[in-house]
Parts: structure tokens; C-alpha cells; sequence
């Protein structure tokens, strides 16, 4: 059993998607399902926008919850992707202005592959069909256009699309243009939030962790639904080291066949208090 999960009278939950990124449920059904399962603090941290988590916290008084503001941003460094967390931030125009650049190169980005994708192998897939399935909410990723595969009868199921078409080493494959870390980092800051690594497990090497701990990192995903005890044990250990936030999250995408159901993950409340005090200051 992993070290995050243990009996507590609340569960708590910092990493969560909805319709508004890849997520499968809308936001409403997403804080209904959290509420019943006995959720106190949630934060809506969907990729590259805040739309979702700012429709949770004008949700969230229905179902009881306490909703921190979040959001997951997408940055390259060295050549590694590398996801950060942002937690608290205030709306100021330059990081809107991030998010928004974000979100025009995820378009021009899903348009690029479409036409690879017709040009190689002839599927005829369009940018409607894609806004259609991500609800017209102009948030369009890779899972999107799988999807739009499978319905089109142009392969089996999700993996097929990866493994054949759109994974990153395929010919329809076309590299996302992300932001530097540091550049990310700043802005989360000066807007007032706190910027925190996601799933650290995920990287394949952890010198990236001393690299953002410059560029003015405020905490590490410790707590995950992927990380074995003794990743969570190294992690914190490092957190501790450096004076980093413990934060944590399921990484909820709305299917428990990929992290795992709602129910069965919590982050611990001093993990969760210790953010609280921080975003407070």
C-alpha cells in the first residue's frame, strides 16, 4: 500500500483532470464524485488552463468541498518534458498571456498532425471533430485525436493510435512547443502562486529537481498515485532537503483503469495544511 494512502477522516486530492484538459468527466460530475467519496481539499489542476478549476471553486460551496486554484502547465528542459504544477496563482495578465500562447500552439500543434496524418495514411480527420471532443473548449491534445482514430474506424483502440501513429516517435508524431521551466516557474510566482514539480517518478534523471530548486521551485508532487513507497520516501526526503513543499495528487483522469479510482488516494492533511499556510502568506 502506498505511503500516501492511510485512514484519515478526510481525503484531500492536489492533482486532478477534467473535460477542460484530457479529463473525462465535466467538472460538476468530477466534484460530485469527490464529495461522495469524502473529499475536504481538492485542486482542479487541468494542463495549460484554468477554466476548470475556476468553475470547481464556483462550484465546489454545492458539495462541501474546498477547492484550491490550479493548473498544470507543460515545459521543456533539456530536451525532457517536465510538468509543473501551479498552485494559488492570481489571474495577472502576463500569466494568462502564458496560458493563452499555450493554448494557441496546442491547436496549431493538433492541425500539424492532421495533416500528417492525411498526407501519410489518408485520414481524413478535421479540427471540428476534435473541438467537438474536447466540448469546443479550444483545449486539443494527442488524447483528443486518438480518439477521433478510433471513431473513425482508422485504428483498434487508444494504444494502436500511440504505438502506430502519434506517439512521439511516430511519422505522425509532431513536437509540442513548450515553455522553459524557468520562464513557467517566474510567472506562477509572480502571480502569487506556488510552482511545484508533478510526478517526479516520471522523470529519468533527478538532477532536473536541483535545476528547478534554481529557478525558484516551491514544492514536489511527493505524494502519487504511481510512486512505489520508496520513491515517496526518497522524494519527501529530498523536499525536506531543500525546504520544498510536500504536495500531492492522483493525477485523476476520470478512468480508474489509468491512475487508479476516486476513493482509493489521499494526500496527508499536514501535507495539505502545510500548502494552505503557504498560499496564506
Amino acid at each position: 500500500m502506498p505511503l500516501c494512502i492511510k485512514e484519515e477522516t478526510t481525503k484531500h486530492d492536489l492533482h486532478i483532470h477534467t473535460t477542460f484538459s484530457d479529463g473525462l468527466l465535466e467538472v460538476e460530475e468530477l466534484l460530485r464524485l469527490y464529495a461522495e467519496n469524502g473529499y475536504g481539499v481538492v485542486s482542479v489542476t487541468d494542463h495549460d488552463n484554468i477554466e476548470g478549476s475556476r468553475l470547481a471553486i464556483e462550484l465546489a460551496p454545492r458539495y462541501g468541498l474546498r477547492v484550491i486554484p490550479g493548473v498544470e502547465v507543460s515545459t521543456l528542459h533539456e530536451g525532457r518534458d517536465v510538468h509543473v504544477l501551479g498552485y494559488g496563482c492570481a489571474q495577472t495578465p502576463e500569466f494568462l498571456d502564458m496560458l493563452g500562447f499555450i493554448v494557441q500552439s496546442r491547436l496549431a500543434r493538433a492541425q500539424k498532425m492532421l495533416d500528417r496524418l492525411d498526407s501519410i495514411w489518408g485520414f481524413k480527420l478535421d479540427m471540428e471533430h476534435l473541438l467537438n471532443l474536447s466540448g469546443d473548449k479550444d483545449v486539443v491534445g494527442r488524447p483528443h485525436i486518438a480518439r477521433a482514430l478510433v471513431e473513425k474506424g482508422c485504428c483498434r483502440d487508444f494504444q494502436e493510435a500511440f504505438s502506430r501513429y502519434i506517439g512521439d516517435e511516430c511519422p505522425g508524431h509532431v513536437a509540442k512547443q513548450s515553455l522553459p521551466p524557468a520562464d513557467v516557474i517566474r510567472i506562477i510566482r509572480d502571480a502569487g502562486g506556488i510552482a511545484v514539480l508533478a510526478h517526479p517518478t516520471f522523470l529519468e534523471h533527478d538532477f532536473v529537481i536541483l535545476d528547478l530548486i534554481e529557478m525558484g521551485l516551491g514544492g514536489l508532487e511527493v505524494f502519487y498515485m504511481r510512486h512505489s513507497d520508496t520513491a515517496t520516501r526518497f522524494y519527501r526526503k529530498v523536499a525536506q532537503s531543500y525546504g520544498l513543499l510536500c504536495t500531492g495528487g492522483s493525477d485523476f483522469h476520470g478512468s480508474k483503469d489509468d491512475f487508479g479510482d476516486v476513493g482509493e488516494f489521499t494526500v496527508p492533511q499536514w501535507a495539505v495544511d502545510e500548502l494552505l499556510a503557504a498560499l496564506a502568506k
